[in-house]
C-alpha cells in the first residue's frame, strides 16, 4: 500500500510540474502582443515569438496550403470529376 501511495504521489507531482511547464510554455510562444520596456531596456521574450513573426508564419502556412493542400492538379481532377461536372453543368 505505501508503494503505492507513493507511486501517485510522484505521478500527481509529475502532472502538476508539467502543467505549470505547459501554462508558461504557451504563455511565452502567444503573449505579449507587444515588446515591454524597463528603464529603456527591452524585457526578454517580449513580444511572444508568434507575434514577433506574425508575417513569417503566415506566409510558410500559405507556402504550405500551395505546394501541399490546393495543387493545381487536385483542382483540375476534381473540378473534371463526373459529379463536379454535372453540377457545373445544371449551376449554368
Amino acid at each position: 500500500m505505501h508503494a503505492f501511495l507513493v507511486i501517485v504521489f510522484m505521478m500527481v507531482i509529475g502532472a502538476l510540474i508539467g502543467g505549470v511547464t505547459n501554462v508558461i510554455a504557451v504563455r511565452m510562444l502567444f503573449h505579449p502582443f507587444k515588446t515591454y520596456y524597463i528603464f529603456n531596456k527591452r524585457v526578454p521574450f517580449t513580444p511572444g515569438l508568434i507575434p514577433k513573426r506574425r508575417g513569417e508564419v503566415a506566409s510558410k502556412i500559405g507556402q504550405v496550403v500551395e505546394e501541399h493542400l490546393l495543387t493545381e492538379s487536385l483542382i483540375k481532377s476534381k473540378l473534371n470529376a463526373p459529379a463536379s461536372r454535372s453540377a457545373i453543368e445544371g449551376l449554368l
